[in-house]
This record gives C-alpha cells, structure tokens and sequence, in this order.
C-alpha cells in the first residue's frame, strides 16, 4: 500500500478497507517506536503527507486522528531516550516531525495552536523535572515559534527538546 498523490482518498483509509486504521495506526507506531531513525523519518513523511491531503478536506473523522494521533506522535518520537538529537540521521527524523507540525498549523491555524495550548501541551510529560508540568510560558514560546516560518520553527524544536530531555 502507498500513497498516491493523484488520490484524494488513497484506498487503505476508506472506511470500507477494515485494515485501514490498523495501517495508520502502525505508521504512528513506527514515528514513535522504532529505533530506526530513517524509518521514523520515513512514518514521519507519510504523516506529513496525510496532513497535506487531508488537513482542509479528509475523511470523516481525520480532524480527530490528527489531533489525537499526528500530531502526539510529531512529539513522543523526540522525547524517546533513544532519540540521539547529536545523531544526523535522527535530526533528520526530526526534520520531518517538525515538517509535520508546521504543515498542521498552516492547514488548521488557530485551530491548532487552541488545541496545543488548551488541551495537549499542559498534558505533556517531559522527563526532566523542569518541564514537569509543562510550564504556561513554556507552551506560549511553542505557540509563538509555531507561527514562524519552517526553518526558524526547525531550530526551535530541536532546541526544545534538547531542553526538555535536559
């Protein structure tokens, strides 16, 4: 199974494919859980391509696997011990994550950010003391970095995990 470019609705995420959400669902765990970062890059680039076909017009019930899925998985590969952000391979697993979050913001806007300061980023967990709870200005400095453009949001994130994996 691939995506197709030319399909706005590939045929694995029909509602009628029965494996259609066990497909997704092991392309987050590959983001999540390998310890390949080049296949991470990789589940992290079929995300990315998702978001871009489906972010304004998917299917029934995209909106929610993006923001219950995509957009976790974009943050609990990085924070994974076994995420080497000294490793050039894994920085460019991150790329891609960081790729993702930013076609989100620009495919949803406000929506987004709403969702990164109400409901996901004040639940994050981050293993270092210091960003346990993730502290009010910490999740605005995200917000605000969201909004720039992709190169600048790319540094920030790698820096914020450096910083929360401290």
């Amino acid at each position: 199974m691939y995506l197709r470019a030319d399909s706005p609705t590939p045929r694995f995420f029909k509602e009628s494919h029965p494996s259609s959400k066990q497909v997704l669902i092991t392309i987050i765990q590959g983001a999540t859980e390998l310890n390949d970062p080049m296949a991470q890059k990789d589940c992290y680039s079929i995300l990315k391509k998702l978001v871009e076909l489906w972010g304004n017009n998917g299917p029934p019930d995209f909106d929610e696997f993006l923001y219950n899925q995509i957009v976790p998985a974009c943050f609990l590969g990085p924070l994974r011990e076994t995420f080497d952000l000294s490793d050039a391979q894994t920085l460019l697993a991150l790329n891609e994550a960081s790729a993702c979050l930013k076609l989100i913001y620009d495919q949803k806007g406000e929506e987004a950010i709403e969702f990164l300061q109400s409901q996901y980023l004040p639940r994050l967990d981050f293993r270092s003391n210091y960003f346990r709870p993730l502290p009010a200005p910490k999740i605005l400095e995200f917000c605000q970095a969201l909004r720039m453009e992709a190169k600048l949001f790319k540094q920030f994130l790698k820096a914020f995990f450096l910083e929360g994996k401290g």
